[in-house]
């Protein structure tokens, strides 16, 4: 947090316990231990930073789409495949059911990660 204030970047105050189960359940995943902490500790404010008090909105959770979206797009066109996901699937339409429906965002591989 002191880098971001450093740079000028205003820190509001953390999420609550409460507040942070909210936002995991709205998601449909539990948020890995580190991001658990940064956004118990604060949060970022300014124009591209992240407002998680606004679980319900269509910006946050458009970002929150990215990552699976990313996946899916790379098993299709790419064919990436995760390996704690299983076998890969025959067929593209089966491997993206898989794909798309996978929260795991806990085990990041390269670009496809929360941040």
């Amino acid at each position: 947090m002191g880098a971001l204030r450093r740079v000028n970047i205003g820190i509001d105050s953390g999420l609550a316990e409460d507040e942070l189960r909210a936002a995991e359940a709205e998601f449909g995943c539990a948020f890995p231990p580190d991001l658990q902490e940064l956004l118990a500790v604060g949060l970022p404010r300014g124009l591209r930073a992240l407002d998680w008090r606004q679980i319900y909105s269509e910006s946050l959770s458009g970002r929150m789409k990215r990552p699976i979206e990313g996946i899916c797009f790379d098993v299709e066109h790419n064919g990436f495949w995760m390996a704690h996901c299983g076998s890969r699937p025959a067929g593209t339409e089966e491997a993206l059911d898989c794909s798309g429906q996978s929260n795991d965002l806990r085990k990041p591989n390269g670009h496809h990660h929360l941040w």
